[in-house]
């Protein structure tokens, strides 16, 4: 079983020393000791306190959702549908233009789609991402060899005139690392500090997402995922390579996908056609968003230098990995106490 230690207000998880350790769903824990299994930690996460300074001062303040909207902290916004995604699927790889926009997003919104999450946008000022952060992120993306979206396997990249790059772990042809992985890993890891912001930003603001997430991941099969510490099995980096209509065929029902921006720039915002919504992405913003089930795109003309820097779990890798989940680290500290911490 998983023995737990409380220390303080944290609450600390490990493995026991009985090899014959298993999971809460009854599987054998072969992950590595420290890690906990990803169910372990989605209990713990779900009963999770979310009031301010929960998550370390580098993390506050509180971004629940629900929390925001109880204290007008973000506004709601009830997407309206003005194209049906029939309709939307019959412009599939088309760049949309400012004739389909009807809301422009440039405060910190949660968009529903009836009762259903769409999005949530948080402002470089709620998001809080260090400076150190985006500069290292910065650094080591400028760093990267890139690979010419002409000869993506992403068709919705294709003609875009930019570049991109692939870490983490995919499905396709059994389950193993990017190759880039390997061969970048140094400037690669220069990104980290920014992917576990967003990953901590998605645990704050949608704790149930992120719980459904973990629990995709109780396989026992691998010891690290995109990053060190994350939900999040898989990394694309674009640079400067808006993309044309599409949805994301190979993400996670439960999961949505974390993204932010790097560089210096004008253009590309990020369009949800079906709502007519536009939200520009600013370096230090974050975006969460359902881009599997909603059609979205680029504005195409980009004028300076964008990094998009695009975090999910693939749904092939279900029950296929257990990630080191550092409950009791600096960056995801959670208490023992019940409250707040479920989303609409």
């Amino acid at each position: 079983m998983v023995s737990k230690k409380e220390t303080g207000s944290k609450l600390f998880i490990n493995p026991a020393d009985d090899p014959k350790c298993v999971t809460a769903v009854g599987e054998p824990c072969h992950i590595e000791c420290g890690t906990t299994p990803a169910a372990e930690v989605a209990d713990a996460i779900a009963d999770a306190d979310t009031a301010d300074g929960v998550f370390g001062e580098r993390f506050s303040p509180n971004l629940n959702v629900r929390h925001l909207l109880a204290t007008n902290q973000i506004e709601r916004l009830q997407l309206q549908r003005y194209m049906t995604s029939d309709e939307v699927s019959k412009r599939r790889h088309e760049y949309v233009d400012a004739s389909f926009i009807h809301h422009k997003v440039t405060k910190d919104t949660v968009g529903y789609d009836g009762d259903a999450v769409a999005f949530v946008y948080f402002t470089p000022a709620t998001a809080r991402i260090p400076a150190s952060d985006m500069c290292l992120a910065e650094s080591g993306l400028a760093q990267l060899d890139w690979n010419s979206t002409d000869e993506s396997r992403r068709s919705a990249l294709r003609g875009s005139g930019g570049w991109e790059m692939q870490f983490g772990w995919i499905e396709q042809c059994g389950v193993h690392q990017f190759v880039p992985t390997y061969k970048q890993a140094d400037q690669y890891k220069k990104i980290w500090p920014l992917i576990t912001r967003m990953d901590g930003t998605l645990a704050r603001a949608l704790p149930r997402t992120l719980r459904n997430q973990l629990l995709l991941q109780r396989g026992t099969g691998f010891s690290l995922s995109a990053t060190d510490t994350s939900t999040i099995s898989s990394i694309t980096c674009l640079k400067n390579a808006p993309s044309s209509l599409h949805l994301d065929g190979n993400n996670a029902e439960a999961g949505m996908v974390v993204m932010a921006t790097a560089g210096d720039y004008v253009g590309g915002e990020f369009v949800l056609v079906e709502f007519g919504v536009e939200i520009a992405i600013p370096p230090g913003g974050i975006l969460i968003a359902a881009t599997h089930r909603y059609w979205h795109g680029n504005f195409k003309t980009v004028r300076g230098l964008r990094y998009s820097v695009l975090g999910y779990f693939r749904e092939g890798l279900r029950g296929k990995t257990a990630l080191p989940v550092k409950v009791n680290g600096p960056d995801l500290p959670f208490t023992k106490h019940a409250g707040g911490g479920s989303d609409e």
